[in-house]
């Protein structure tokens, strides 16, 4: 039985290979940055093409070119309201011509149809979809406006700490100062999905400003495993060297063996007890 993300197909259209989240799909090239990001919001994708041509509109004055789109029924609400945004009176708005709460030629079309996932002679697996066309000069706006729902906001932890000097505790600047390369370092972002702290793993430090890898999965801040970020010093929670990592991976699997292991020990005193997510993090839906 065929998955899902193996059916993204255009007909004639360049493709690339993308990847998010451990999924991995061909697409049409020019809707490999829409499909990418729509997959770091969590939105689902089942079929695509980047230009489905209708000459024939164009006695009638409708868009000869469109963008389709095949999705999960709540993911097609979910994308439809991102790309809708705010209110906005305008007829020929994307808010109104998505909606189509009034007339225009550019208003985005829907169906919808059941299909039956089973192998032959297996009970149903009745999936429905949602397909959606909207026209292709739309295309750099819905983008911008995808890309603006997974902006990521770094958390400036000092600024945290003056605000609450007694329970958020950060590095001192020394400490800062000896951040290196195959250390581990805290973080926390927000997104409009919302708000996390996780581990990234160090890979060059130039200046003030830190690159790092990102060490675990995230569930509400758009970033994958493996990621390559730019932080700053100040965005830093907590620090933990390559060896703190490694006896913090034999804690969790001696855990999972079901041994007791003596109380764990921290060579930096910013990382509190039970803190760390590199080794326990709920793995995204």
């Amino acid at each position: 039985m065929a998955k899902a993300e193996d059916r993204q197909h255009g007909v004639g259209h360049p493709q690339v290979k993308i990847q998010v989240y451990g999924r991995e799909a061909e697409v049409d090239e020019e809707l490999a940055p829409l499909i990418t990001e729509m997959w770091y919001s969590r939105i689902d994708t089942i079929m695509s093409c980047q230009q489905h041509d209708t000459p024939e509109f164009e006695k009638s004055g409708l868009p000869t070119s469109w963008v389709w789109l095949n999705l999960p029924p709540e993911d097609a609400s979910t994308f439809c309201n991102f790309a809708a945004g705010e209110f906005d009176a305008d007829p020929e708005s994307l808010y109104q011509r998505i909606s189509g709460d009034k007339a225009s030629k550019r208003n985005w079309w829907y169906d919808g149809q059941a299909w039956n996932l089973a192998d032959e002679g297996q009970p149903a697996e009745i999936m429905f979809d949602i397909s959606i066309r909207f026209p292709r000069e739309d295309l750099p706006e819905v983008l911008k406006r995808m890309e603006a729902i997974n902006e990521v906001e770094w958390v400036d932890a000092q600024e945290m700490h003056k605000a609450h000097p007694t329970s958020f505790e950060v590095p001192d600047e020394d400490e800062l100062a000896a951040i290196a390369k195959g250390m581990f370092i805290k973080v926390g972002a927000i997104s409009f999905h919302g708000h996390e702290r996780f581990w990234l793993e160090v890979d060059e430090v130039k200046g003030d400003t830190i690159v790092g890898v990102v060490s675990n999965p995230l569930t509400e801040v758009p970033l994958d495993v493996g990621e390559l970020v730019e932080v700053e010093r100040r965005h830093v929670h907590a620090i933990m060297t390559k060896e703190e990592q490694e006896a913090e991976e034999e804690l969790a699997r001696a855990a999972a063996r079901g041994e007791r292991f003596g109380t764990r020990t921290w060579k930096s005193r910013k990382a509190a007890e039970g803190d760390c997510k590199l080794i326990n993090a709920k793995k995204p839906p």
